[in-house]
């Protein structure tokens, strides 16, 4: 990294692996998911037993109290974007979050990482919120990237 930007605080609490994985993350975005709606699989057993086991709430509402490993977040999809896919539309949400600066972290419970992640759309409107504990998002990202509807 150029050492300009290690001189550069941000006060969002993400260290330099953090970015390093969520710039990943966009490249990953990029070249290997944005084209692919109606690949990935919100239904996939092996992503829902890992929710499910970890008392993650996928895709819970805007109106629950905010909570640790908790989301909720518009599910439409923009227009030119078919077919509807919900992991899609999530991983879309995720990148969209960081690529604007809307993830911060807190230590939680036994001083473990949390992300919170937002998005809005153009109109300045919430469309996502999250609360997860860091690990627990990288899961659910490499789940669900692993994920196939057998559409390719």
């Amino acid at each position: 990294m150029q050492q300009f930007l290690y001189d550069i605080d941000l006060d969002n609490g993400l260290t330099q692996d953090d970015y390093a994985d969520f710039g990943k993350f966009v490249g990953i975005y990029e070249s290997k998911v944005e084209k692919r709606p109606g690949y990935f699989n919100w239904d996939d057993l092996n992503f829902k037993n890992f929710c499910k086991m970890n008392h993650i709430q996928q895709k819970g509402t805007q109106a629950k109290k905010v909570q640790n490993n908790h989301f909720w977040f518009c599910a439409d999809q923009p227009a030119d974007v078919t077919p509807k896919d919900i992991a899609h539309n999530f991983l879309r949400h995720i990148r969209n979050a960081f690529s604007h600066g809307r993830i911060t972290v807190y230590r939680g419970k036994h001083n473990r990482k949390y992300y919170i992640i937002q998005d809005f759309t153009l109109k300045g409107n919430k469309n996502m919120s999250g609360n997860i504990r860091s690990d627990l998002l990288w899961g659910m990202i490499e789940r669900l990237l692993n994920s196939s509807k057998n559409t390719k």
